[in-house]
């Protein structure tokens, strides 16, 4: 029995993902990267602000991809009814709103101008984030408090969560054996060059394309993509050095 073939809209979810993905770590790696002595330079605190917004945003963004999907057959609504299960239990008593602490958090960076690193603790003349005590929707009717004190035990609760959710609903759906057409992958290849003008900028024929493509081990390429995905779907090492 063959195995399911990848369709253009489950592979182009898998590639929003994890660019989304590799974002967020390269945001986060690069925020704990910085040198927080007191007094911050200008640059640090306009450094921290960035990265941290990147992170959440970018975190968020990788949800969506699966959550807000409409052209796959993904079913994401079991992601998000799983995310808020497991964020309600990092606190006792169980709180089922910290997952949209969390949602609420990014969209005040994205819509309504947070500044995420505007409070902080100084500790042996380093500076530490404070999230921010509460968040609000939209409409500032409701409001969601934060299940942690420091803005990176809140970037913890999210590593410990999001990823590995992410990957066991992905895994649930059977995506991740599915194959790859080796004819439709040069097919679409094919038609992304000539539709960015490829051919009418380079010194490539269309005929040394074709070539190049045929010697092409599709099935190889995706196999390795899918494991540099698994590996960004892993939590990101918070410590510090």
């Amino acid at each position: 029995m063959n195995s399911p073939t990848l369709t253009r809209e489950e592979e182009e979810l898998l590639w929003s993902l994890s660019l989304y993905l590799g974002m967020r770590r390269t945001s986060i790696l690069s925020a704990l990267n910085l040198k927080t002595t007191i007094p911050l330079t200008k640059e640090t605190e306009e450094d921290l602000r960035s990265h941290y917004s990147s992170y959440f945003l970018c975190l968020l963004a990788a949800i969506d991809v699966i959550t807000q999907d409409g052209k796959t057959q993904l079913s994401g609504d079991g992601l998000h009814c799983d995310l808020c299960e497991k964020f309600s239990l990092v606190t006792n008593p169980a709180n089922a709103d910290n997952f949209m602490y969390v949602r609420e958090l990014r969209n005040s960076i994205a819509h309504r101008g947070l500044d995420i690193a505007s409070h902080g603790k100084t500790h042996n003349s380093q500076l530490h984030l404070v999230a921010p005590l509460s968040v609000t929707d939209r409409s500032k009717l409701k409001k969601y408090t934060a299940f942690r004190k420091m803005l990176l035990d809140i970037v913890g609760a999210c590593e410990a969560i999001v990823g590995p959710a992410i990957e066991a609903h992905l895994q649930s759906t059977g995506i991740f054996s599915k194959k790859i057409d080796p004819a439709v992958a040069r097919t679409r290849i094919t038609e992304k060059l000539e539709e960015i003008g490829f051919y009418q900028q380079s010194s490539i024929s269309s005929d040394q394309v074709s070539e190049m493509l045929s010697e092409t081990n599709f099935q190889n390429t995706h196999d390795s993509f899918i494991e540099s995905l698994l590996d960004q779907l892993k939590p990101v090492n918070l410590r510090i050095n």
